[in-house]
């Protein structure tokens, strides 16, 4: 039988037979190729995978062993021996030798018990004696910021010194150092040379590290990385789309240009966004922790203020600032947060318009020579989200007014900011450019006719996932990426980068890993294709398994509360603490009329309103949250005095120990209050919950049979609020008498 071809399809059909016959010509001729079987090739990389974790393991452990044989035994110790010296010095009581002179007498025993010393420095020069033993190998870290005067006096006591810093953040300086200096001025003295500078100034051999591993999301280094690096710098895209781990949040602020040189109005926003979060109970669940950075020291220093006074005002959220925490929150301004990071980092802009609505464009260190290093290392210090509070809009930057690289980025970076966190991207090289090669089209058109949704190219940097599957349940996540081997593949200089760390990375940032090879694509298809195919719908089950884990585990909590319940008094069942939507009265809001005779039937409703659904409140809530409502970001006396007025004159109060709690009327006071479990979005901490409230979670914790430590212990833990100062734990020991005496109140409410 002879198959006729059109002659319009002549040159495709000739196109694809001599490709099939010049593909089985190099296949036979390469063995390599010929002699690939996908499964082998895979057994080799697990098997790889982990004889380099086993090799790692011993590696640690024959190090180990080999400094511990180096102790000596009791007997061994000489009294005038080295080991000698140090042991009459550990049993002394008084009267020890000066540690410089310590150091210098036993310098055999100091290499054998600590073989590397970390130190500054200052501490060098103060600890060890000039002729001390040379080390074999002096590390600098954060080089950028080490000044060669300093530098000199250790790299003396080294063999061999490394020098270990980026060019692109900060440099020595005393910027914040001088008492007298003008901040917004530009005439201050110039950053001090490095020992890096130094170092590639004299073009000793440089090593890049390219690999970026602190962000766990693209955005958040994708502007540097543009910027500064020129895109060289391999960073690893989070399986969610889109990406908003930057975001931007406007406040109608004011810069005191020449006087406090301090954004108010910016400061308490950040403060209030801050310790929201630190209060929700998905924050605590999360184990995240918070930084904050500053332009200037002035606006370091507000905002230290303000959340000192939130602090006092609410001793839930102490704990995180506790020093005993491995990263409790901190505050810094740009020239000191160099090496710090956290996993949530607010910026304070602080700079914008003045009293007058002049934008002056000093923007202090941004106007400096080296001003754009400053800006890069303050935007780089996040893990998980970065959150910019800005008076300055990125259109308010005239940069025809100005010749600094800082200010020019400083304008670039807020319009990146604004604009979305694929901004960098999207006039470059995008998430969803083009296929790499003819096989990644083939296995996307052939996943896409079995019904997944395919992103290409998925990433920001060089490194990009081939093709990434949209969860069916959940559009703003990938339920897979999907490797094909080719460029990306290939790329890496290391089988160890290509085919353990890439993905190690990859997994951690919660990705599913698939790979898929040319030459079974080639071979067989179909299979290859239903492969695939079964395996993303087995991790669509597992991952709809732990959803529905994840929901029973929620469910399976609210029932062991409500099992608590004493069935014999159901009015002390608990619900859901819910906060008042107060949309429907925002447009009749008149922050201008607040004191105003006529303006308070509005305020009655408004106040009303909030204790139908939220009393008994604390009468600092309460009063916060009619603040806030008209813009007013404290709440001073005039104000406390105005709310106080009408709540007294409509509602009820009930005064306690440790303020005034507000009812929707005095009969209520008298009767169980029903405790409101706290939510993703409300929660409350122990001193803002009234006493009766208090009592009805005290009975249901009682009914399940805790008593004493544990009924505190488990009282807390449903609040919210695991760590308990003495404020607290009285509070809850009031309440377990209250319950324990069958009282549904205080005496005399």
């Amino acid at each position: 039988m002879t198959a006729r071809v059109r002659l319009d399809d002549l040159k495709k059909v000739f196109e694809a037979n001599y490709s099939r016959w010049w593909l089985h010509s190099v296949v036979d001729n390469e063995e390599v190729i010929r002699k690939f079987v996908s499964a082998e090739h895979e057994r080799r990389i697990k098997d790889f995978c982990e004889l380099d974790a086993r090799f790692t393991q011993l590696t640690s452990s024959l190090v180990r062993a080999r400094l511990c044989a180096n102790i000596p035994s009791a007997e061994d110790a000489g009294r005038n021996s080295e080991w000698g010296i140090l042991r009459r010095e550990i049993n002394k009581k008084k009267r020890h030798m000066p540690l410089r002179e310590m150091m210098k007498a036993i310098p055999n025993v100091m290499a054998k018990l600590s073989p590397c010393l970390l130190m500054s420095p200052l501490s060098i020069a103060q600890y060890l004696t000039a002729d001390a033993e040379n080390f074999d190998v002096v590390v600098f870290d954060e080089a950028s910021q080490i000044p060669v005067w300093d530098a000199i006096g250790a790299m003396a006591r080294g063999r061999q010194v490394v020098m270990v810093g980026d060019p692109k953040q900060l440099p020595p300086t005393n910027f914040f150092d001088r008492a007298e200096a003008d901040y917004d001025d530009e005439d201050v003295e110039a950053d001090m040379e490095s020992i890096l500078d130094e170092c590639m100034g004299a073009n000793l051999p440089t090593l890049n590290i390219n690999w970026h591993y602190r962000s766990r999301s693209e955005s958040l280094i994708a502007f540097s990385n543009h910027r500064y690096y020129g895109g060289d710098l391999v960073t690893f895209p989070s399986p969610v789309n889109p990406d908003k781990a930057v975001s931007f949040h406007l406040v109608q602020g004011v810069y005191e240009k020449g006087g406090a040189r301090t954004n108010k109005p910016e400061a308490k926003a950040l403060v209030a966004d801050l310790v929201a979060l630190l209060k929700s109970k998905a924050f605590r669940n999360s184990g995240k922790t918070i930084g904050v950075v500053t332009f200037n020291s002035e606006q370091q220093r507000l905002i230290e203020n303000l959340l000192d006074d939130e602090r006092r005002r609410d001793p839930s959220i102490e704990p995180y600032f506790d020093d005993v925490e491995l990263e409790p929150v901190f505050v810094k301004n740009i020239e000191s947060v160099q090496g710090d990071e956290r996993d949530i980092m607010y910026f304070s802009i602080t700079y914008g318009p003045d009293l007058t609505g002049a934008v002056s464009m000093n923007f202090g260190p941004m106007n400096r020579n080296g001003g754009e290093r400053r800006l890069n290392v303050a935007i780089t210090r996040a893990r998980h989200e970065l959150k910019i509070f800005s008076t300055l809009k990125p259109e308010q930057m005239d940069l025809t007014r100005t010749q600094a690289i800082g200010v020019r980025d400083l304008k670039h970076f807020l319009e990146y900011a604004q604009r979305g966190s694929q901004a960098i991207a999207e006039s470059s090289t995008p998430t969803g450019r083009d296929f790499d090669s003819p096989f990644e089209v083939s296995v996307a058109q052939a996943l896409g006719l079995k019904g997944w949704t395919i992103h290409t190219q998925v990433g920001i940097s060089s490194f990009r996932i081939d093709l990434a599957v949209v969860h069916p349940d959940a559009p703003g996540i990938y339920l897979a990426g999907v490797e094909c081997d080719g460029a990306t593949y290939h790329s890496s200089a290391t089988a160890r980068d290509r085919d353990k760390l890439r993905e190690q990375v990859l997994r951690g940032l919660g990705w599913e890993i698939l790979r898929i090879w040319s030459t079974d694509w080639w071979i067989d298809r179909n299979g290859t294709l239903e492969a695939m195919h079964n395996r993303l719908n087995n991790l669509l089950a597992q991952s709809r398994d732990k959803r529905n884990a994840a929901a029973l585990e929620v469910s399976a909590t609210e029932s062991a509360q409500e099992e608590a319940k004493p069935e014999e008094s159901p009015s002390e069942g608990d619900g859901y603490l819910h906060e008042v939507d107060l949309t429907d009265l925002m447009a009749s809001v008149d922050p201008e009329a607040f004191y105003a005779p006529s303006y308070e039937p509005f305020l009655v409703s408004m106040i009303a309103k909030i204790l139908q659904a939220e009393a008994p409140i604390r009468d600092e809530t309460l009063i916060r949250k009619v603040a806030r409502a008209h813009g007013f970001q404290r709440s001073g006396n005039r104000i406390v005095e105005k709310v106080t007025s009408i709540v007294l004159q409509e509602h009820a109060a009930t005064a306690e120990q440790i303020g005034s709690f507000f009812w929707k009327n005095k009969a209520d006071i008298s009767l169980p209050v029903p405790f409101r479990k706290p939510t993703d979005y409300a929660s409350r901490s122990i001193p803002e919950i009234a006493i009766q409230e208090l009592a009805s979670l005290a009975r249901a914790t009682l009914a399940q049979g805790k008593q004493g430590e544990a009924a505190v212990a488990a009282m807390s833990r449903v609040i919210g609020s695991p760590k308990l100062n003495s404020t607290h734990r009285e509070r809850l020991e009031q309440a377990l008498q209250m319950a324990e005496s069958g009282l549904a109140a205080l005496p005399g409410q």
